[in-house]
C-alpha cells in the first residue's frame, strides 16, 4: 500500500505550510514598522548594533529592513522566487540574531533559529508546486538520488 504522505502533493502543501506562516511573520513585523515609523524603529534599534558595525551601515540597513521584511514576506505568501526569498529571509534572520536577539532567550534556544532553519528549507528544498512560482515555470523535474 502507497503512503499518501510520501507523495508530492504531501510535499507541496507541507511547504505551502511552511511558507504561509513565515511570509506572514515577517509580512506583519513590516508592516507594523513602517506604520509605527520607520525612523522610530532606528532609534529605537541602533543602540543594539555591534559596535564593528560602522554606524552609517547599521543606519541605512535598519531603514531598508522594514521595506525587506514586506517584501520577503510577499513573496513567501505567494510562492514566487522562493528560494531566493527563502536565502534573503535567512540571512535577515541571522543578521537579527547576531545583532540583537543571540541565540538563547533564557535558558532555550531562540525561536530565530527555527525561522532559520525553516528559510533554509524553502530555499534548498523550493517553494513547492502550490504557488506562482509552480504556475509560471511549471512544474521542474525532481532530482532522484
Amino acid at each position: 500500500m502507497r503512503n499518501p504522505l510520501r507523495s508530492e502533493s504531501s510535499m507541496n502543501l507541507g511547504l505551502l505550510l511552511a511558507r504561509l506562516p513565515m511570509g506572514a511573520l515577517f509580512l506583519v513585523a513590516g508592516i507594523h514598522k513602517v506604520k509605527d515609523g520607520v525612523q522610530s524603529f532606528v532609534d529605537s534599534q541602533i543602540g543594539n548594533v555591534p559596535a564593528q558595525v560602522p554606524h552609517a551601515w547599521a543606519e541605512q540597513y535598519l531603514h531598508a529592513l522594514p521595506y525587506a521584511e514586506i517584501v520577503i514576506g510577499s513573496l513567501l505568501i505567494l510562492g514566487l522566487f522562493g528560494r531566493l526569498a527563502g536565502f534573503v529571509g535567512a540571512f535577515v534572520v541571522t543578521t537579527i540574531i547576531i545583532g540583537y536577539t543571540g541565540v538563547f532567550a533564557g535558558n532555550l534556544p531562540h525561536p530565530n533559529l527555527i525561522y532559520v532553519g525553516l528559510l533554509l528549507m524553502i530555499l534548498l528544498v523550493g517553494p513547492g508546486a502550490i504557488g506562482l512560482d509552480g504556475l509560471m515555470f511549471g512544474r521542474r523535474r525532481s532530482v532522484k538520488s
